[in-house]
């Protein structure tokens, strides 16, 4: 019995040496020869990289501090020092996603993960599929049109800035707001009106039909 625990033991320490190795020769490599390691960057060595400091802070604060420290192009690490580039300029944007489309392809992982939740849309296509359905769409967000939501949006704007009012003359100054799922639930009516005509007023009404079945969905596909 002993001698199993032994031999037990010494196997999980073996794995255990292996996969730290492994992930520094890794790291090594990936430094020397990859050229994204020229794009600078927040330094780590843990094996899990940025992604706890990621899903602890608030959505986007840590890549937007990391910008004002690194510039709009900077590079971060997600677990195994599996490298990501982050690019918050407008112009380098329109350059990956527009101009020079087909040599930047989603991540077989991302569209994997984005495939359940919302379908093989404008957002997961790639050269001419994307191309086309670009061109179908382009109509519905010529400049007149835009104009014509504008004051749909605003109108949800300002009803959402009521909304939080209220909650905070209820509670007091020590109000607690749920500003993200308030955010999607006044975008969803805001949607639903401009590309359907159909009065949602999940905002108000959290338990509308159309409202809770796109938390499901949601909940459901993403977990």
């Amino acid at each position: 019995m002993a001698t199993l625990f032994h031999i037990d033991v010494l196997t999980w320490f073996t794995i255990a040496v292996t996969v730290i190795i492994g992930y520094v020769v890794k790291r090594l490599i990936t430094r020397t020869l990859s050229p994204l390691s020229k794009i600078p960057g927040p330094p780590t060595w843990s094996p899990f990289g940025h992604a706890s400091i990621i899903m602890k802070e608030p959505p986007a604060e840590p890549h937007l501090r990391w910008c004002q420290q690194y510039g709009e192009i900077f590079r971060y690490q997600f677990p195994i020092y599996e490298q990501r580039i982050a690019i918050l300029n407008p112009d380098y944007i329109k350059y990956v996603l527009v101009t020079q489309c087909t040599k930047y392809i989603k991540p077989p992982t991302t569209r994997r993960f984005l495939l359940d939740a919302i379908g093989e849309g404008l957002v997961l296509l790639e050269g001419q599929k994307h191309a086309r359905a670009r061109k179908i769409l382009n109509p519905a967000f010529k400049y007149h049109k835009i104009k014509e939501m504008v004051p749909i949006i605003l109108n949800f704007s300002e009803a959402l800035a009521d909304y939080w009012q209220n909650q905070i003359d209820k509670q007091g100054q020590k109000a607690s707001i749920d500003a993200h799922s308030d955010l999607s639930r006044a975008s969803l009516d805001a949607i639903c009106k401009c590309g359907f005509d159909y009065d949602c007023n999940s905002l108000t009404d959290s338990g509308n039909e159309v409202s809770t079945a796109f938390e499901k969905v949601l909940t459901l596909n993403l977990g």
